[in-house]
Order: C-alpha cells, then sequence, then structure tokens
C-alpha cells in the first residue's frame, strides 16, 4: 500500500509577516519582499496587510484554521473486495456484477461502482431491464417465445420490434394443440415483455403533400393527341406486361399508333 505525500505547508514567524506589512506599507514591492524574506507567494503578503489593516497583529499570530491531516491514499477495501471477486469469473458474468452493485450501493456511489467494474452505465441499466423479464420455463411459454421471434424483425439500428399481437399469436398457439384463453396470451406477453409495438404512421397531412408534389406536373398535351411527324408525341400507359424476370411498360406512338 503506497502512502501518498502530505502537501507541505510553509509556515512563517510572526516577526516575518509584521517585515512584510511594514515593508510593503513603506511602498516596496512584492517581488523585492518576495525575494529578501523568502516568501513562497505574494497573494500571502496581501493577506497579512488586510488582516494588520482590520484586526491588527493579533489575527497574525493566530496559527492555521481546520484540521491537517495525513491522508492515506491507500486502495480502497471495498475496491479491493471487489476485485478479489471479479477475478474468480473468467468474463463477464451479469449476475455477478449486479450482486455486487446491490451489495455495495449504499457504500459506493453507482457511478463509482460502474467505474471499479469497467462496464458502462448503459450496460447496467438494460441488464437491470432484461433481469425485470423472467426465462420462458414450460413448453408453452418456449413455444410463445418462438412464435414471437418469429414475427419479429430487427431495423436498421440493431433494435428488435415485435408485430403479433396476443390475437395472433393466441391463434398459434392453438394451432399447435396448446389449450390457452387469449387473455392469458396477453397476460404472459406482457410478462415476458413480448407485447408488439405499434407502427407509428405519418399524418394525413404529409400524404396530402406528396399527392400535391405528384400532381404538380404540367399537362403538356393538353388531349391533342394528333403528331405531324414521327416521335413528336410519344405517350405512356401505367399498365405493365410481365416479360420474363422483368416488367414492360406500353409506349405508342401518336403519328401512326404504332406500339
Amino acid at each position: 500500500m503506497s502512502l501518498g505525500m502530505e502537501r507541505k505547508l510553509k509556515l512563517y514567524s510572526l516577526d516575518v509577516k509584521l517585515k512584510a506589512v511594514f515593508a510593503k506599507q513603506e511602498g516596496k514591492r512584492c517581488k523585492e519582499i518576495q525575494k529578501n524574506l523568502k516568501i513562497k507567494n505574494r497573494s500571502q503578503i496581501y493577506q497579512w496587510v488586510e488582516w494588520y489593516e482590520f484586526k491588527g497583529a493579533e489575527r497574525l499570530e493566530q496559527s492555521i484554521r481546520g484540521k491537517r491531516k495525513v491522508v492515506e491514499k491507500g486502495i480502497n477495501p471495498i475496491k479491493k473486495a471487489i476485485k478479489k471477486q471479479l477475478k474468480t469469473s473468467f468474463k463477464k458474468n451479469r449476475k455477478l456484477y449486479l450482486d455486487i452493485i446491490n451489495k455495495y450501493q449504499k457504500e459506493v456511489s453507482l457511478e463509482q461502482l460502474i467505474k471499479w467494474l469497467s462496464i458502462s452505465k448503459t450496460s447496467y441499466f438494460r441488464w437491470i431491464k432484461q433481469s425485470l423479464h423472467p426465462r420462458p420455463q414450460s413448453e408453452l411459454e418456449k413455444s410463445l417465445f418462438q412464435i414471437c421471434k418469429q414475427g419479429s424483425y430487427i431495423t436498421t439500428d440493431g433494435k428488435r420490434k415485435r408485430r403479433l399481437g396476443y390475437r395472433v399469436v393466441h391463434q398459434k398457439l392453438i394451432d399447435l394443440r396448446f389449450k390457452i384463453n387469449a387473455k392469458t396470451v396477453l397476460k404472459l406477453m406482457h410478462q415476458f415483455g413480448l407485447l408488439s409495438q405499434r407502427i407509428q404512421r405519418k399524418p394525413q397531412y404529409y400524404y396530402d403533400l406528396a399527392i400535391q408534389k405528384e400532381n404538380n406536373l404540367k399537362n403538356l398535351i393538353q388531349n391533342n393527341y394528333h403528331a405531324t411527324r414521327p416521335f413528336e408525341k410519344l405517350c405512356t400507359d401505367i399498365t405493365y406486361i410481365p416479360f420474363g424476370k422483368n416488367n414492360q411498360k406500353i409506349i405508342c406512338f401518336c403519328d401512326d399508333g404504332f406500339v
């Protein structure tokens, strides 16, 4: 265990303080006073002058206020106990980490414990959230998990979104010959955190704007399909004809009606 070095305080006698005060009152520079009396910081000279003017020489005789103790900066015993527990596990054991935090949380702050365990705060709160949902035990619960997992998808940011409601899951469980009520399925899905998330659709206002942008095209033909030369007017339709692996559009030439 290493002992921290105490900060050395340079104490000055009353004679030195009075000499510094009188020299400053005579108009001498602080740099000169520091050099002659070997004073470490010039702010002390200003402080002594202020004390002498308001409270006299008695204030200069007073000792330093407050406790001046040598503090041993050794390894915290709680940190030492935590390091000893972590040596027994070869990888990040979630249950062990949560037990350590719950054990010492009243004595040490959460931020300090997370720092000692070398885990992030987001990981800790994610573990807490996941520990609130129990794991499946029976065949019914395992089938419920499997159905909800198959009916989910992973978004671009890596999060899993569930899209099956409890009625669809209930019907699939009945197809697997499980006798269970729909409300019981809803209760189990809520217990295990398997409830589907509603897709947030944009308001109608955004769809109206999109339609306005699509209809913003100018009508150049004005129902006049007569053409004087080839390739003067080309018309197309939204009809698609399956051709091989792709779909083909219909383009009609207005001068001779050739498709």
